[in-house]
């Protein structure tokens, strides 16, 4: 297969390459002595089957090792591409915004609702999204790759010992959940929009790259996920000057679709997404350069985590 294009960071790379037959294989390879190791979720293609629908796939891999894993897609684009346009992988295709809000509204009626007895292999800890799991030893002082450990002192010192100790809490009490015995539904636990690949021209072709995170937990979680996501994407173009009201209607369409109102819960997996955000790209990138600006939106959230949806 000829070469399409590549992305990615010092955790994994992203190697996207056309197959004969028109779909793509989206490949995913952590480097040697990389700290992420992928692991297939007991049961992936179980619920991948169960929980798509005729729009929205989601998609087990098709090969899966420690340190690399492949997808066989139709998509050849992000959704965090078509959104904002300085996504990771260059795409700079925008797609009408009636059809952008659409498309989400029929990704909120497809977030995963899925239960089943899907228990975990877990190569780096408990059954909980990977994520989550770097966010509770971040949290901990367990974590320290790369500038994780510095960022982690600069966020103590520009929010504060005592909200910081707050989201602590709250990282913690949803990885509790995870472990309980009371989960509500399997999580695809990266439910983020770069996890969710479409062709520019056609949103209704949409794939999810699915299978190793799955986890049971709280219902909550991947809409939690997705909101922390697009939270993230309106106030960084806001800070930069750049459209931002957009992110805003597809967290709205999205809710819509999904049947859900804004609860407690969600405003927590949102927080965690935002903050662990930080840690991923301190931990593979480099230093958080913009914390200043993470200050500022983990203070509104945790004033008011609905603000931003408000006109």
């Amino acid at each position: 297969m000829q070469l399409e294009r590549a992305f990615g960071t010092a955790a994994f790379k992203t190697v996207i390459r056309p197959d004969a037959d028109g779909t793509h294989t989206w490949e995913r390879v952590a480097p040697a002595g990389s700290p992420i190791a992928f692991a297939l979720s007991d049961g992936a293609a179980q619920w991948c089957a169960a929980s798509s629908t005729p729009q929205i796939h989601f998609v087990a891999p098709m090969h899966i090792g420690t340190q690399d894993v492949r997808w066989k897609v139709r998509g050849r684009t992000t959704l965090a591409s078509l959104i904002h346009p300085a996504g990771e992988d260059g795409s700079d295709s925008a797609p009408d915004p009636a059809q952008l809000r659409k498309f989400f509204s029929a990704l909120g009626a497809a977030t995963p609702r899925t239960v089943g007895p899907h228990s975990l292999r877990s190569i780096s800890g408990p059954a909980m999204p990977d994520a989550l799991y770097r966010l509770v030893r971040w949290f901990a002082g367990e974590w320290n790759v790369g500038a994780s450990s510095c960022d982690r002192d600069i966020l103590k010192r520009l929010i504060g010992k005592h909200l910081f100790g707050r989201l602590q809490n709250i990282a913690e009490n949803l990885a509790s959940l995870f472990e309980s015995d009371a989960a509500e539904t399997t999580v695809h636990g990266a439910f983020t929009s770069g996890h969710i690949i479409v062709e520019p021209d056609a949103l209704e072709i949409c794939d999810v790259l699915s299978g190793i995170d799955l986890a049971p937990g709280p219902a909550s979680y991947d809409p939690g996920i997705l909101l922390g996501d697009l939270c993230e994407h309106y106030h960084v173009a806001l800070a930069a000057g750049l459209p931002y009201v957009h992110f805003r209607d597809l967290a709205r369409a999205y809710l819509a679709g999904a049947g859900l109102q804004p609860h407690g819960q969600v405003a927590d997996a949102m927080m965690t997404r935002i903050v662990g955000h930080i840690v991923d790209y301190s931990s593979f990138v480099g230093s958080a350069t913009e914390i200043a600006l993470y200050r500022d939106l983990i203070h509104e959230i945790a004033t008011d985590p609905w603000g931003w949806l408000e006109e």
